[in-house]
C-alpha cells in the first residue's frame, strides 16, 4: 500500500469517525431536547389540571374558590398581596401532605391499618378545616361587588360543569377551551 493511500484511508477514516460522532451527538440533543419538552409539557398540563409540585392543590370543591376565580376579580395590589399572605401561611399545611399521601397510597393497597386509618380521616378533616378557613379569610379580603361577582364565576363554572357531565353521559365529544395561562 503506498503512502499516499495510507493518507487518503486514515483522512477518510478520519471524516467518518468525526461524522459519526457528531451525528450521534446531534441525535443525542435531539432526544434530550425532545425529552425535556415533553416534561414541561406534562408539568404545565398538571399545573393546569391543578396539580402543583406539592402534590392536588388547585382542585376546588363545593364553595372553595380556585385561584383563577380570583384573578377574574380584578384584585387591587393590596387586595392581592393580602391573599398572598394568606396562601403562604396555608403552606405550612402542606408538610404533613407526604404523610396523607403515604396513608392514602396504603389505603389503595389494602395495607392500612386501623391506626392509619384513623389518622387518614384526621389529616383529611383538618385539611377540609383550614380550606374552609382559608376561605373566609380571603372573603373578608374582597368587597361585597367582588364577592357577588365570585359567586357569579363560581355559578357559571357549576353550569359548566353540569353541561360536560350530561355530554359526557350522552357520549358526545367534549370541546373544552383552553386556558390562556
Amino acid at each position: 500500500m503506498s503512502y499516499k493511500h495510507k493518507i487518503v484511508s486514515a483522512v477518510a477514516t478520519g471524516f467518518a469517525i468525526v461524522s459519526f460522532s457528531a451525528f450521534a451527538s446531534a441525535q443525542q440533543d435531539n432526544t434530550t431536547t425532545n425529552q425535556l419538552q415533553d416534561s414541561v409539557q406534562k408539568q404545565e398540563k398538571r399545573e393546569r389540571k391543578g396539580f402543583g409540585k406539592e402534590g392536588r392543590g388547585g382542585k376546588h370543591h363545593g364553595n372553595r374558590m380556585g385561584m383563577r376565580q380570583l384573578q377574574e376579580l380584578n384584585l387591587t395590589d393590596a387586595q392581592k398581596q393580602q391573599v398572598r399572605e394568606i396562601m403562604s401561611s396555608r403552606k405550612a399545611d402542606s408538610e404533613n401532605f407526604q404523610e396523607l399521601r403515604q396513608l392514602a397510597q396504603a389505603k389503595r393497597d389494602g395495607t392500612i391499618t386501623p391506626e392509619q386509618t384513623e389518622k387518614l380521616r384526621t389529616f383529611k378533616q383538618q385539611m377540609r378545616q383550614n380550606a374552609e378557613q382559608t376561605h373566609r379569610q380571603i372573603l373578608a379580603v374582597l368587597t361585597a361587588e367582588q364577592r357577588t361577582q365570585l359567586e357569579q364565576l363560581k355559578q357559571q363554572k357549576r353550569e359548566q360543569k353540569k353541561q360536560r357531565r350530561e355530554m359526557r353521559q350522552n357520549g358526545q365529544q367534549i370541546d373544552t377551551p383552553k386556558d390562556n395561562n
